[in-house]
């Protein structure tokens, strides 16, 4: 299986510093170099590089201004922008880090300990990217789920309504049946009562008849 080579911007206006770094990394990376400022930034627009080194000193615009334009770019955010410096540079290494800079080396370069660096900080931006993306992906899920209980929330309070009316009606309708039986249970017995009475007056209307005979 081929190696990915990830992509890196060399940036040095001084030709044989950018060659002699260049020479170093070209078997392990995808190496773009440039002493040309303007070019550097067409470049930075039109490619998405995976890692920036950029000399700190540079004539026409130096390494923290470019920092500075590479970190305005939203694909570069978690891009690691190194600095080549001189050691006694400590001012404007901390301005570095307030840019966006990642880390920082110092001249003479050794290849060796820059090629470890720059791999630590390639492999922590890519597992920064993949931990984001699958956060973006977690937060829609979120999203979805929370709308769709949501839903459900609605649809289970509107049955509970529907629920609740039914049963109000069938608690009216019942007491509207309770009070029927109970009338006509009422009414049942004021009629056995005037049957009893008319019974009762043919009784005595039979006696009455038979004493008269």
């Amino acid at each position: 299986m081929e190696k990915i080579k990830y992509k890196i911007l060399l940036v040095d206006d001084e030709e044989i510093n950018l060659q002699i770094v260049q020479a170093n990394l070209n078997s392990d990376y995808d190496v773009h170099a440039t002493v040309n400022i303007q070019e550097a930034l067409k470049l930075i627009e039109e490619h998405t590089y995976d890692a920036f080194i950029f000399d700190i000193n540079m004539d026409e615009m130096d390494g923290l201004e470019l920092c500075k334009i590479v970190k305005n770019y939203k694909k570069y955010i978690y891009t690691p922008v190194i600095f080549v410096t001189i050691i006694d540079e400590v001012e404007k290494i901390e301005k570095g880090f307030e840019y966006g800079a990642y880390d920082y080396i110092t001249k003479p370069v050794n290849p060796q300990e820059l090629k470890i660096r720059l791999h630590a900080h390639i492999k922590i931006s890519k597992n920064q990217i993949e931990l984001n993306q699958k956060q973006l992906v977690l937060n829609e899920q979120i999203e979805i789920l929370t709308n769709e209980l949501y839903e459900a929330n609605k649809k289970s309070l509107s049955s509970e309504e529907v629920f609740q009316n039914r049963e109000s009606n069938f608690k009216h309708n019942d007491e509207k049946i309770r009070k029927n039986f109970e009338n006509a249970g009422l009414f049942s017995e004021k009629i056995l009562i005037m049957q009893d009475k008319l019974k009762k007056q043919k009784e005595l209307l039979e006696r009455i008849k038979s004493s008269l005979v």
